[in-house]
């Protein structure tokens, strides 16, 4: 294997695969790290591990980054950590990790510049706003409230950090650092990291998003063998377990361009109910047997969440995460019979499907559009094609062009 990567969820581990693949460089991902499995995927230069550390504690994050790279020890040429490009998760534990059992410093490029994310001053900056003052400090599971990547990196573990401008990587000198973050404002300066790094042969673990995944293939050789597109006709659905205002922005546009949209309820996503489950699956397969696509929402809006914390305000005993998770899992697995496009936005939505039907490995093929990559699999004999979006990405136009790349 030339090149491992983890990453801490799955739609991650989408974003960054396609870096590569839309080199034809022939990318898997494995759904789920599980040491039985490790040996079962070796049909690939890169392999991608998603280990759903994302809402994980920091120790279990650590502990498994460890038992993977025990797993792994010996058989990757290079390792890249895939990090959220809001830097959100158990970052802090996994460097320590990797520190503790490979015994060399992580290199880290955190900017993702063409989905806007940059890295000025130690900084990290959305869309030019400091992060803490982003979209993404009002996230419900991993609220930002730091913009200095230095103090995210040391929030559990304590972690020894150097900082490198611009006009110092030419220059750079790693020194006793334990992490070295790069800052990087435009796709031209990750080009300079990423050949600096290989000719000074300090890119053997290195870490940040998509964004500095894609210099590998311009430092690093590999075959040429992955797979593109082939379109077709089937109607698309789209499951959005997202709560980002930017998936908001994008489902709404949707329904302007006259998409078919299915709000779960708040009493369904409390409760969940087999009648009413099955009487919005009847609906949205009528839709999609009309030759329409259709779109399955756990919200439209902040006020949609609004509404719904009013109702579960004594309800403190359900886990709501978990209730809709598994409620598109196992609407996915019914709708995924009557069609061969789906998408899915929001990293646990998708995991939660891919466990429902037992699917090991993906293979990665293309990308849409940023932040909007397509993996193929095989379901009971057909091929399935997947498109991922973690919550905060892409375009308002997100679904539109979906629907056009997957149906022609």
């Amino acid at each position: 294997m030339k090149l491992l990567m983890i990453a801490d969820d799955f739609t991650g581990a989408m974003d960054t695969g396609v870096q590569l693949s839309r080199h034809r460089i022939k990318t898997r991902i494995m759904v789920d790290f599980k040491k039985e499995q490790s040996h079962n995927i070796t049909d690939c230069e890169v392999l991608i591990v998603n280990t759903d550390t994302r809402h994980d504690t920091p120790i279990t994050a650590y502990n498994k980054t460890i038992d993977l790279l025990k797993c792994f020890d010996g058989q990757w040429e290079y390792f890249y950590i895939k990090t959220d490009s809001a830097l959100r998760g158990n970052i802090s534990a996994v460097f320590a990790a990797a520190r503790d059992f490979l015994h060399m410093p992580v290199m880290f490029i955190p900017a993702f510049p063409d989905a806007g994310r940059t890295t000025v001053g130690g900084l990290q900056y959305v869309n030019g706003e400091p992060l803490e003052k982003s979209v993404f400090r009002d996230d419900p599971l991993n609220p930002m409230t730091h913009s200095d990547v230095s103090t995210i990196l040391s929030s559990d573990c304590a972690i020894k950090v150097k900082t490198v401008p611009v006009d110092k990587v030419a220059s750079f000198d790693k020194g006793d650092a334990e992490v070295c973050v790069f800052d990087c404002e435009n796709n031209e300066a990750l080009a300079q990291i990423g050949k600096m790094l290989h000719e000074k042969n300090c890119n053997k673990i290195t870490a940040g998003c998509a964004g500095f995944a894609a210099t590998f293939a311009d430092n690093i050789t590999f075959s040429n063998d992955a797979i593109g597109n082939n379109s077709d006709n089937h109607p698309l659905i789209i499951l959005s377990g997202s709560a980002n205002r930017v998936t908001f922005d994008q489902l709404n546009r949707a329904r302007s361009d006259g998409f078919s949209i299915f709000v779960l309820s708040p009493e369904i996503k409390l409760h969940p109910d087999v009648g009413a489950l099955e009487k919005l699956f009847n609906e949205v397969k009528n839709t999609i047997k009309s030759g329409k696509s259709a779109i399955i929402a756990t919200a439209l809006s902040k006020d949609d969440l609004t509404a719904f914390d009013k109702v579960a305000k004594d309800e403190s005993d359900v886990d709501v995460h978990d209730n809709i998770a598994e409620i598109f899992a196992q609407l996915g697995e019914k709708l995924i019979d009557e069609t061969s496009n789906i998408a899915v936005f929001g990293g646990d939505t998708v995991l939660a499907l891919l466990r429902q039907i037992k699917c090991e490995a993906v293979t990665v093929a293309d990308e849409i559009t940023v932040g909007v990559p397509v993996c193929l699999f095989n379901y009971h004999g057909k091929n399935i094609r997947l498109v991922t979006k973690s919550g905060g990405l892409a375009t308002v136009d997100a679904v539109s062009c979906i629907e056009r790349y997957l149906r022609g």
